[in-house]
């Protein structure tokens, strides 16, 4: 299924089946955002609407792949049937998608509409993907992304050469790594689900492979405060390679996720089997307690400026991509989150952010942050003068 998080990867193919380069596109997202919410909010309600706020049919697609979908019906003449193919939905979906967002489109300033192909005159799949190679090539690379999954006896599993690249797993043969491949499950976590929370005994260690996940401790009051964001590829709940151990942090999904796991069972098992296992696991508990001393002696010797730049430097580093004004921090990210991460409060962070903002060392937005000079906030984080800028 084609998504905006995979087709934003190829920045050059995401211009040729959209027209307008990623950085637009999260633009008029954010336009769009603001039109939609509106419209919603009246047309839920209105004095005519019969049904209770709540009720009725949910959109299948997000804002982002709505948005995605009509600027390729728009640029590439497709027809609705080709739609629904690229976007894993049927017909009356991508009609239902398309009309809404065409509305929204239509009230923009300037408006961003033009009419797509009559009905019947669209491209069908065939014809698309022999006049767009662009869109083949991403189609191809979606299916055999598709095909590194496969299922035995319900449970998903990956293939060797991925589980190789996981770190627990370095250093193996490659006739070891086939018992590790088969304890592997596929593990699918909604949108705002959990993995595990806090306190709960440590039975799994998962990779993450798709989605966002947000590390969060718990305190005594009932309030969530956020460590840290887990990306694709990052180990979760390492700590299940020791012995009745218990999860320090609860893990939520921020979207949906797919995670490979491995229960402390198997886990016990492939580790008296494959010492390399156990070695590794320590390593990676001694680094991730490394990071967490790391972050409490910032919490206690630095700056608040510092510790807000470092964070964003960190988060950059993990989930930014560059864009043609910087690096894009791309996940949903709040002043209260960075405020958590930071220990400091809200107010604090938004001040901090508006002063940067003004020098024009970033540029913020709805739960959104770009960095347009780096290396100005690398000077921040290391207490270095910036030169021609009074921060």
């Amino acid at each position: 299924m084609l998504t905006y998080k995979i087709l934003r990867q190829k920045p050059q193919t995401f211009k040729n089946l959209t027209s307008i380069s990623v950085s637009e596109f999260d633009e008029l997202h954010l336009e769009v955002t603001e039109v939609w919410i509106e419209s919603e909010q009246e047309r839920l309600t209105h004095r005519k609407r019969q049904r209770a706020i709540g009720g009725g049919r949910t959109y299948s697609l997000d804002l982002q792949e709505q948005l995605l979908m009509i600027l390729m019906w728009q640029h590439l003449s497709l027809n609705t049937e080709a739609l629904g193919f690229l976007f894993g939905v049927d017909k009356s979906t991508v009609s239902r998608n398309t009309r809404r967002m065409r509305e929204a489109l239509t009230q923009l300033d300037p408006p961003r509409w033009s009419e797509p192909p009559k009905r019947r005159h669209g491209k069908n799949i065939e014809q698309a993907l022999r006049a767009y190679p662009d869109l083949q090539i991403i189609v191809n690379e979606i299916e055999q992304t598709a095909q590194l999954l496969t299922h035995q006896a319900g449970l998903s599993v990956v293939s060797t050469q991925f589980i190789a690249q996981i770190q627990l797993f370095q250093g193996l043969r490659s006739s070891e790594l086939e018992p590790i491949r088969q304890a592997a499950h596929l593990r699918h976590v909604e949108r705002q689900s959990f993995f595990y929370f806090q306190d709960d005994p440590a039975t799994n260690f998962y990779i993450l492979l798709e989605g966002q996940v947000r590390l969060c401790e718990v305190t005594p009051e009932g309030h969530q405060v956020l460590v840290r964001f887990v990306s694709p590829g990052e180990a979760i709940g390492i700590i299940s390679v020791l012995k009745n151990s218990v999860y320090p942090l609860a893990t939520q999904a921020v979207e949906d996720c797919q995670a490979l796991s491995w229960d402390s069972t198997s886990l016990e098992r492939l580790m008296e089997r494959f010492p390399r296992i156990a070695i590794n696991g320590l390593h990676l508990v001694s680094q991730r307690r490394h990071e967490v001393e790391e972050r409490y002696r910032e919490l206690a010797t630095g700056r608040v400026e510092r510790r807000i730049a470092r964070t964003l430097l960190r988060l950059a580093r993990q989930v930014g991509r560059k864009v043609e004004d910087g690096v894009l921090i791309d996940l949903l990210l709040t002043r209260q989150d960075l405020a958590d991460m930071t220990g400091t409060t809200q107010y604090t962070v938004s001040r901090i952010l508006s002063r940067w903002q003004q020098k024009k060392l970033i540029e913020t937005g709805r739960c959104r942050v770009l960095i347009c000079y780096p290396h100005g906030l690398a000077c921040i984080a290391e207490d270095l003068p910036l030169e021609g800028i009074d921060i």
